[in-house]
């Protein structure tokens, strides 16, 4: 049962998933130590600075994600925007208001700047996830001349805008 299990994973795709985390991993000590420091000796711009690193851990690890599992640096405006998008469609479509933000159950955030479901890491590691499937099946694609603009690479923030429109929509109900 074990060597059928075995058969079935691609270690090789869970191997350069773990480097891809580890990017992301790599800035949280430097800004636990800012964070532990600010706070121990009264220091606001330490302690802000790094409070600000572990309050947007979504969109870092997304990024990192995206990065590592596409070696292409385009990908992170792609998750940039799927992320932003996600997130207002989800607070839009749930008509999240601040006092339901600051209502104490940490079911709800303001993430950068917009008020939305708390996903936590698992909402930006989902839409890193969405955007290196969507890169690797059209970072080629040829479109008709009149739409050549958007070829290939310039198409992966268009397509996962509109995939994190649609996720927005559904993720408020699975979550």
């Amino acid at each position: 049962m074990l060597t059928k299990i075995k058969s079935k994973i691609n270690f090789k795709q869970l191997q350069k998933l773990s480097m891809a985390l580890m990017l992301p991993l790599a800035i949280l000590p430097a800004a636990g130590i800012c964070l532990a420091i600010g706070i121990s000796l009264d220091i606001p711009i330490l302690a802000q600075c790094g409070g600000v690193v572990f309050g947007n851990l979504p969109l870092l690890f997304g990024v990192g994600i995206a990065i590592g599992l596409t070696d292409e640096g385009s990908s992170a405006l792609s998750i940039i925007t799927g992320y932003l998008m996600l997130n207002v469609a989800m607070g839009v479509h749930l008509g999240v208001t601040p006092e339901m933000v600051n209502d104490g159950s940490g079911r709800y955030a303001n993430i950068l700047g917009i008020n939305t479901l708390q996903t936590g890491v698992l909402g930006g590691m989902v839409i890193a996830l969405i955007t290196v499937i969507v890169f690797k099946r059209f970072h080629k694609t040829e479109l008709p001349s009149f739409l050549a603009f958007f070829n290939g690479k310039r198409l992966v923030p268009i397509l996962v805008a509109a995939v994190s429109l649609l996720l927005g929509y559904v993720l408020p109900i699975i979550w």
